[in-house]
């Protein structure tokens, strides 16, 4: 038995899409009538720096208020990057959502695998990015953005809604990645052999 579970998790398909229907909206106003005070636990994505921990970098520098505004821009950069956008659309998004947000002065520096930033003449930050594709999760952080640079939501309740994003199971088992992966291999190396008609 234990041996269909595993092959059926390695050839898992998720055909309806995690995030299908208006969910990122109705968990954004769920989440407004009452975020779950969970920042001294939660890191800007998996095995990331804490919450916490930019928390207190602001609260040192005086600037407590964009705090939570910084870690959202912060998240939304990871995310982003992890699920597929390009570097520069990443710093075009996440410019207008701290824009929408009133976030002063962004500096913002996103490389192919690390993010500089800065916001509010705050402390630097440092990050290293995993970069991936995940279609999935990507459309749900891009509504997300559009929803925060339209003004439809608050940080907090934003942030949490990127933390269900990255919790979400993959919509895909390893199996069924590894079987696209070498079709596109395949048809890469056609492509490449027998040139464009």
């Amino acid at each position: 038995p234990s041996d269909k579970v595993c092959l059926k998790d390695l050839f898992y398909v998720d055909w309806k899409g995690g995030f299908a229907g208006d969910w990122v909206e109705d968990t954004l106003v769920e989440l407004e009538n009452g975020v779950p005070d969970s920042s001294s636990k939660q890191c800007l994505m998996p095995g990331s720096v804490p919450e916490s921990d930019i928390v207190h970098m602001y609260d040192i520098a005086g600037l407590k208020e964009y705090s939570e505004r910084s870690i959202f821009a912060l998240k939304l950069s990871l995310a982003c990057m992890s699920f597929g956008h390009t570097a520069s659309d990443t710093e075009d998004i996440v410019r207008r959502v701290c824009e929408a947000m009133s976030v002063p002065s962004v500096n913002l520096e996103i490389g192919m695998r690390s993010i500089q930033a800065s916001f509010a003449g705050g402390p630097v930050h440092f990050l290293n990015v995993s970069r991936g594709i995940n279609s999935d999760k990507l459309r749900a952080t891009a509504k997300l953005a559009a929803l925060m640079i339209r003004g439809c939501g608050q940080a907090r309740s934003a942030s949490e809604v990127l933390n269900r994003i990255f919790q979400q199971r993959e919509p895909y088992g390893q199996g069924m990645q590894a079987l696209a992966f070498q079709g596109l291999c395949t048809v890469a190396a056609l492509a490449a052999f027998m040139g464009t008609y």
